[in-house]
């Protein structure tokens, strides 16, 4: 809370060198402000209590009763909100909603990962516009990383392409024969700390039709 302390303390500042005519609007606005503070905590304790209520694993039949695609966009998403969103990709396959974008532009982001491809890599395409020194770990075990370095040109020490699935510790959901290729996100992230020096991403970009929630739950923990 040592924003609102700040904002408080300029605040009264201010009060005393402003016009009294003026007076009105400094305090509307710096009401506005405050109720911004308590609005932004507030979501962030609903959504992280939200959250883990539904990767434990003695609530997950409780929070299933709409099947858990969903579950997660009606009872979920909504607690996840954004002060700009921007929208960027093609409007017709593949557009993407990107939360509070300009956080990252002024935070000069380097490590960005993609989790789920389909052959399209548009959101890649569109960070290294935006961010041309960026590093972008992909990752799609159902793709070829050979024929994924064919397509996009992009070499591996700006690309890096996993031939790796994400899945949690909830459902046993992985393929028979696959198992090889399913990871957790945290053993993905000692993978590429271990192979390439990426300790951390600034950004995660997961698409994995609606195991998003469970696979990246030790974020949410």
């Amino acid at each position: 809370h040592q924003g609102e302390k700040r904002l408080k303390e300029n605040s009264l500042k201010l009060i005393k060198q402003v016009d009294p005519v003026d007076l009105r609007i400094l305090l509307s606005a710096t009401h506005a402000v405050f109720a911004s503070f308590q609005a932004f905590w507030n979501q962030v304790r609903t959504t992280i209590q939200y959250g883990r209520d539904h990767v434990e694993k003695e609530n997950v039949q409780r929070y299933m009763e709409y099947g858990l695609e969903t579950n997660f966009w009606i009872k979920f998403r909504p607690y996840l909100q954004c002060r700009s969103t921007r929208r960027i990709g093609p409007e017709i396959g593949g557009a993407k909603s990107w939360c509070n974008s300009e956080y990252f532009q002024r935070a000069e982001p380097h490590h960005f990962f993609s989790g789920g491809s389909g052959f399209d890599y548009v959101y890649e395409s569109i960070i290294y516009t935006w961010i041309p020194n960026a590093r972008i770990v992909t990752a799609d075990c159902f793709m070829n990383r050979e024929e994924v370095a064919r397509s996009t040109g992009w070499k591996e020490d700006k690309f890096v392409f996993k031939e790796r699935c994400l899945t949690g510790d909830v459902r046993g959901d992985v393929p028979k024969g696959l198992e090889d290729k399913f990871v957790t996100f945290t053993q993905l992230l000692n993978e590429c700390k271990r192979k390439y020096g990426i300790d951390s991403f600034n950004a995660v970009k997961v698409n994995i039709e609606a195991s998003e929630l469970y696979s990246v739950k030790c974020v949410v923990k």
